[in-house]
């Protein structure tokens, strides 16, 4: 509980109570409220009651929740709904931009990539008022396409389950810079071990590897860094990842960037609005950040997001 008043002070704060992290101030629960703060009065009293130096005197946790519950009800607020306003605040990349449409390496037929040529100008179907006749044409519903949410860290591999068949990992690198980032070596292994011939990597960033690591089934998509992408790279991409999905119940996309944050936040949230998983913006990055981490989107990123919530909401 007390741990809990900590947390409770730094969210209110931006401090933690005992700063300079002294035994004795601990022990005797010395610390204090800012004397001018008007903010968040309303927690004062609850701060108070976890941080007492009594543990039997401290708040018990259905005490807590209560309490957290009334205050939420008086100020109106969903305690579950995403909190929007630290994810815009959180970092950030990118900015408006246009570039070449995407660029996909040749690969086998098996594998979740389309003919950039035909993905265009199904998006351009969709403009002209096409939205209905393409979402009539997917068969699957969205919990067969994504299933479950999951999560995976095997050691110090940066790979993380958005759902149980999307992955988000920063850029498998090779030599002396996978040192510090992905092998690509182990992350061949890891998803050889895992979904063995049924994953397709897609690759958001200009940087590239022999797609053979991956049994040739890479997506090159070229976009730029730190640029949303244009429309109908965008549009390419999502519906890449459907058709793959939906070949095989144990086909799994697994997409990159450089870092696995801003970019590729980008696909993936605006593919889970693809298949209609959200109605906004906000709970799709919200999702993102819980599963791997605050992605840092900017405006023109997040606008993209919101495009694809009107298209096929």
């Amino acid at each position: 509980m007390q741990a809990l008043g900590c947390i409770l002070y730094l969210l209110c704060f931006k401090q933690h109570p005992f700063e300079d992290g002294a035994k004795l101030q601990i022990v005797n629960g010395k610390y204090s409220i800012p004397q001018n703060d008007a903010k968040y009065t309303v927690f004062h009293d609850l701060i108070r009651s976890m941080l007492k130096v009594n543990p039997d005197e401290r708040l018990s946790i259905t005490e807590l929740v209560n309490q957290l519950q009334e205050i939420a009800a008086a100020r109106n607020v969903n305690p579950k709904s995403p909190v929007t306003e630290l994810l815009e605040q959180n970092g950030g990349f990118g900015n408006n931009g246009v570039q070449p449409p995407m660029q996909i390496q040749s690969v086998p037929n098996n594998a979740g990539v389309y003919d950039p040529d035909q993905a265009g100008s199904g998006f351009l179907d969709i403009l002209r008022g096409g939205t209905e006749r393409f979402l009539t044409n997917i068969k699957d519903t969205s919990s067969k396409v994504i299933q479950s949410v999951a999560s995976y860290a095997k050691g110090d591999l940066d790979i993380s389950y958005i759902t149980s068949r999307i992955a988000v990992m920063s850029f498998p690198a090779e030599g002396v810079e996978s040192a510090i980032k992905n092998n690509i070596e182990d992350v061949r292994l890891f998803l050889d071990s895992r979904h063995a011939g049924h994953y397709a990597v897609y690759n958001l960033s200009r940087r590239s590897y022999r797609p053979s690591r991956f049994h040739n089934r890479v997506s090159e998509c070229n976009w730029q860094v730190r640029r949303a992408p244009n429309l109908r790279s965008l549009y390419s991409v999502c519906k890449n990842m459907h058709v793959w999905l939906k070949q095989d119940q144990r086909n799994i996309c697994i997409v990159h960037c450089l870092d696995g944050r801003a970019a590729s936040a980008v696909a993936v949230c605006s593919f889970l609005c693809f298949c209609r998983l959200f109605t906004t913006a906000e709970a799709a990055v919200y999702m993102f950040s819980m599963k791997r981490c605050p992605p840092g989107i900017t405006p023109s990123h997040k606008r993209y997001i919101e495009l694809y919530v009107y298209l096929f909401s």
